[in-house]
């Protein structure tokens, strides 16, 4: 097992035994803090996820973008293992992937163009201060973003998935800031 794998085993073991009312704590905490970015604020088309296995819960955020009339988007995962972003709001109806993650059950060919995202929400497994984002393994959103990118990368996480010996690849995309209950790491 190399060091990528050994912490992304030992920070997943940690994220699936929180409780969750930590959970809900911890992600309004953060959800608060994300509000307060001017890369939020400014923000018109916000790329989303579901929080799945522990993952920092953005609902109330996505409520508040879609009250404060921002277009939002959900991952829908491809069998060629990229994603595309379809549009969704409160009316829209999500179904579960194999993998159990919920997408919008919304015409692929209203995807978002990936640069036209102003601000994309990554969930994460581990990260390291400079930006470096260690996800489930597939590399679903490295493959994506590996020609095109939204104008603003943010990494969402706990404090504890902090984890500086994290080893890049070079099909890495880095973020440009992480967000976590404790502070936020912006990549130099």
């Amino acid at each position: 097992m190399n060091v990528n794998d050994t912490i992304r085993k030992h920070c997943l073991e940690i994220r699936e035994q929180i409780l969750p009312d930590k959970q809900q704590h911890v992600s309004h905490a953060i959800n608060q803090k994300i509000l307060t970015l001017t890369h939020y604020k400014q923000a018109q088309h916000i790329a989303f996820y579901h929080a799945v296995h522990g993952e920092i819960i953005l609902k109330s955020l996505y409520h508040t973008a879609e009250a404060q009339q921002k277009k939002c988007y959900f991952p829908v995962m491809h069998k060629n293992t990229t994603l595309s972003f379809l549009p969704a709001n409160s009316h829209t109806i999500f179904n579960n992937n194999p993998h159990g993650i919920p997408e919008p059950s919304v015409s692929h060919e209203q995807a978002i163009a990936l640069e036209k995202i102003d601000l994309m929400l990554m969930p994460l497994v581990a990260f390291n201060k400079q930006g470096a984002r260690l996800g489930m393994g597939k590399g679903y959103y490295d493959r994506t973003l590996e020609k095109k990118r939204p104008s603003f990368l943010l990494g969402v996480a706990y404090e504890f998935q902090c984890q500086p010996k994290i080893q890049t690849q070079v099909w890495d995309v880095p973020m440009h800031a992480i967000v976590t209950e404790k502070t936020i790491y912006w990549r130099k």
